[in-house]
């Protein structure tokens, strides 16, 4: 079978993985790039499911009020790092821009912010932000009005694309030469895939179609002619996370509870809250080492087309 990222034709069958819905999906690793990736699959039936209201959050935010605020720490911070690269009165779009609230923050720093979303919850909270531009549709095949972007950002949504091959060469059209790409996504070469396995929180099926390496990734932007300007390991809203949830999910489930009690306001306390009050500093200090060793559980890759 072919790998849905680099088409090679040797990956190989890993483990069966569960979803929260109690389905089964099996993921298979490529030999020649490492990603990890479903087949056969899933049908829209499953995807529907899997994107039904309740994975947006039940509120007017996806999270809890406190995790709300702490989540828009980090996006203020997404917003500076970016900013770096972009001069005032520039165009950037967010592929996958959710409630839009990055998108504001960019808004309110002069550039021309502009937002791709499927259908739905959170497309309803964008369409209500003042100066966020919302292109309403899936990407690749969403309708841009043939913009060019001094800036295109994927903050983990590339691996939820059906067909990263024509992403890719979409994202090749719509970004301006000199223009920057930026990546977020899992990394099927951490530590923490290679621990948890099946388990792993940011395996995430079906949501997440596949998961590529980082090197994958870097020698794909290379080839389409990208200067690689930066790859960090470590994500402090990211990483600690992930190995927490990993492992309760050995244990509980069904899988990724915790994250789904952190949507709702006021749920009790429980086992799971505890076990992350006493676990996150040493998740820390792991995900500090993974990094360390270029085994981050999600990277972030800036590159400059040229």
């Amino acid at each position: 079978m072919n790998c849905m990222f680099c088409e090679a034709s040797n990956a190989s069958f890993a483990y069966t993985a569960s979803t929260r819905l109690h389905t089964q999906h099996k993921v298979h690793r490529c030999a020649e790039c490492a990603c990890l990736f479903l087949c056969p699959p899933p049908t829209d039936d499953e995807l529907a499911q899997a994107y039904a209201d309740d994975y947006y959050g039940e509120g007017t935010s996806k999270f809890a009020a406190p995790i709300e605020r702490a989540v828009q720490w980090f996006r203020e911070a997404r917003s500076r790092r970016v900013s770096r690269y972009l001069k005032p009165g520039d165009l950037i779009l967010d592929i996958g821009c959710g409630n839009g609230q990055f998108l504001t923050q960019m808004a309110l720093r002069g550039y021309s912010a502009h937002g791709v979303e499927r259908p739905g919850k959170a497309a309803e909270r964008t369409a209500q932000l003042p100066n966020v531009h919302l292109h309403l549709g899936g990407f690749p095949h969403v309708s841009l009005n043939e913009h060019r972007f001094q800036a295109i950002t994927l903050w983990h949504v590339f691996e939820h694309l059906d067909d990263p091959k024509a992403a890719w060469d979409r994202i090749d059209q719509l970004l301006e030469a000199g223009g920057h790409l930026f990546l977020s996504l899992p990394n099927a070469a951490s530590w923490q895939c290679r621990w948890f396995g099946a388990h792993w929180f940011h395996l995430d099926p079906p949501r997440h179609l596949f998961l590529p390496t980082a090197q994958g990734l870097v020698r794909e932007l290379k080839r389409r002619g990208y200067r690689l300007r930066q790859v960090r390991h470590f994500s402090l809203e990211q990483n600690p996370f992930g190995f927490v949830q990993s492992l309760l999910n050995r244990w509980i489930q069904p899988r990724d509870d915790l994250y789904e009690q952190l949507k709702t306001s006021g749920s009790p306390l429980s086992l799971q809250k505890v076990a992350f009050a006493l676990l996150a500093i040493p998740a820390v200090f792991l995900s500090l080492a993974e990094a360390a060793f270029r085994r981050g559980g999600t990277i972030e890759l800036i590159a400059q087309k040229t």
